[in-house]
């Protein structure tokens, strides 16, 4: 914890999981227009069109995720937009909308998104790496290592020195991030030098090996042709397999509305966690315990465990079956769009009841109320006439209604009244007939 940098204002450096943070927090009576940083000895910044600020070095991009700002009042996480701000060259600050200024807030940039060791007791080496559009990393290279961390794999032992392919989550920590690895090889030196990923997360690997015995199927080559060989490898998971359906990539979720999440689950009997990601990144844990065969869960849009998400683009989300490395996110991300006021509709704008007699009161009507709007509609009904009854007189969102009448004291003819329903927004309204 850093304090005096400002006045009322602290910075804190952490780490969460796998990923470096730092928070700027602005108390009451700080001013959060005053931070600023400065890069220094590096060759270029800027700020992308998702509002992240890159920083270009010698040795490649760093890269800090758009901030994610909020306050705590009366225990619940109020998001307040905050984007990086230029100030002069490679000197930045923050654009904070308003806030509450009696309570402190909290600006939250993501430094590191992911980064790990993958490794045994001797020497190993990555050579190539590929994603899939989940953020999967897939990597390959060579290992001497007789512990190289293994699950899921298709080799069980290291014979010499040999090929490593292993399949990452970078959006888990531990022993669950390893979706699979394993070694491949036989009792010469193995190399891994390229791999490629397709779109149904099948891997083909390249390298070189002098082993006489590289294991082998379905092979146009089944023996060594002398010295190094190039080999070329494909490699299909088979197991238990979950698979998001929706949301897949595309969708427009209105914040607060009501939508199904829904997966397939194939040889899969365990709980399934359900979580949010934007742009790669854990946001929080919208479910857990589901179970998994359910295939579907009714999500408040935007809702998880501690906080709402804000309005925007780059969102996944990523179901796993609890206690094992099987998973699946979204294939391309979703956008969760601003809320949309309530709107009242109905199914009817008028509803007609006759009497044959006077005294002789015709059967109840319903009309049906629905929320063709976003977010929750409080809707009621409100009357003055005696011979007039609606039930329920008041409700949330959808539901129906039955009107009925007693024509009893009323004059032959013709009466209506309006039913009104108090409601912001312009409505049509019923009236009902009686005719005696």
């Amino acid at each position: 914890m850093y304090k005096g940098l400002y006045k009322n204002i602290e910075l804190k450096v952490y780490g969460v999981e796998k990923q470096i943070e730092y928070d700027w927090i602005v108390k009451p009576g700080g001013n959060s227009g005053e931070i600023r940083f400065e890069y220094k000895n590096v060759k270029g910044t800027r700020i992308d069109n998702d509002g992240n600020l890159i920083i270009e070095s010698n040795f490649g991009e760093l890269l800090h995720k758009c901030p994610v700002s909020y306050q705590e009042i009366d225990k619940k996480k109020i998001i307040v937009k905050a984007e990086f701000k230029k100030i002069s060259k490679n000197m930045y600050g923050f654009e904070v909308n308003e806030y509450d200024r009696n309570y402190k807030l909290i600006i939250d940039p993501v430094v590191l998104a992911y980064s790990t060791y993958l490794g045994g007791n001797d020497d190993d080496y990555g050579s190539e790496i590929a994603a899939d559009s989940s953020g999967n990393a897939y990597v390959t290279g060579q290992t001497d290592s007789n512990d190289f961390p293994t699950i899921n794999q298709c080799q069980n032992d290291e014979l010499n020195m040999d090929i490593f392919v292993t399949k990452i989550d970078t959006t888990s920590s531990g022993v669950s991030s390893l979706i699979y690895s394993t070694y491949l090889g036989g009792d010469g030196y193995d190399s891994g030098y390229g791999i490629a990923v397709d779109s149904s997360g099948n891997v083909c690997v390249t390298g070189w090996t002098d082993s006489t015995n590289f294991p082998n199927t379905n092979q146009y080559q089944n023996f060594q042709g002398g010295g190094a060989d190039a080999f070329v490898t494909r490699l299909e998971f088979d197991g238990p397999l979950i698979t998001v359906t929706s949301p897949n990539g595309g969708e427009s979720w209105s914040l607060g509305s009501t939508k199904n999440i829904t997966w397939d689950a194939l040889g899969i009997s365990g709980n399934v966690r359900i979580v949010l990601l934007k742009d790669g990144t854990r946001i929080g844990t919208i479910a857990d315990n589901i179970g998994s065969a359910s295939g579907s869960y009714s999500w408040t849009v935007g809702q998880y465990n501690g906080g709402t998400a804000v309005p925007g683009t780059g969102y996944k989300v990523k179901v796993k079956e609890k206690g094992t490395t099987n998973l699946d996110h979204s294939n391309n991300p979703f956008t969760i769009s601003s809320a949309a006021p309530p709107q009242i509709s109905l199914n009817r704008t008028e509803i007609y009841f006759g009497a044959a007699t006077s005294g002789i009161s015709t059967s109840s009507q319903s009309l049906f109320v629905d929320n063709s709007g976003g977010g929750t509609l409080n809707w009621s009904i409100t009357d003055d006439s005696a011979w007039l009854n609606c039930s329920p007189s008041s409700g949330t969102n959808a539901g129906s209604v039955t009107v009925s009448v007693d024509v009893t004291g009323l004059s032959a003819g013709t009466s209506q009244v309006p039913l009104p329903f108090p409601m912001p927004q312009p409505l049509i309204l019923p009236r009902q007939y009686l005719s005696h």
